[in-house]
């Protein structure tokens, strides 16, 4: 796929050293995780929103969505949310995938990103396959879902 990559590397918020030039074991100089943002954000009381994405069902439908995402980067969404489509292969490699418009919103658009994850009626090899699946991909936000059956809904 043709996607555009955009560098956000040098506007998502750090913790600064104490002192130029100065390490402080206490206080890490790394990129902060989602929780920490979302906590930062919740504590200072500064508005906050995120995107959910239902992956599309069509090829196409996938080149417009993450088209449209660096535009969708200029709102300043904290994260954006892309949920399992059990329909369409969601931990396979098709544009359709709920993995691979994960991948495309974190790696070539820069946009923070939380994969859903749903795991009922999965075995524990399956949910592992994922899951490595999606740490190669450089997706680190992961909601698992229980999900529910049809004789239990």
């Amino acid at each position: 796929m043709g996607f555009g990559f955009q560098d956000v590397g040098s506007t998502l918020p750090r913790i600064k050293d104490s002192e130029p030039g100065k390490k402080s074991s206490s206080v890490p100089s790394t990129p902060l995780s989602l929780i920490e943002k979302v906590n930062h954000r919740i504590a200072s009381k500064d508005p906050f929103f995120s995107l959910e994405f239902f992956p599309p069902r069509t090829p196409n439908g996938a080149v417009n969505l993450v088209g449209k995402f660096d535009r969708m980067i200029r709102g300043c969404p904290l994260f954006c949310d892309i949920t399992w489509h059990p329909a369409g292969d969601p931990g396979g490699d098709k544009e359709t995938s709920s993995m691979t418009i994960a991948s495309a919103a974190l790696n070539y658009c820069g946009l923070e990103t939380m994969l859903h994850i749903t795991c009922a009626n999965q075995t524990k090899e399956v949910i592992t396959k994922h899951l490595k699946k999606a740490k190669a991909l450089g997706i680190r936000n992961v909601l698992a879902l229980r999900g529910g059956t049809l004789s239990t809904l």
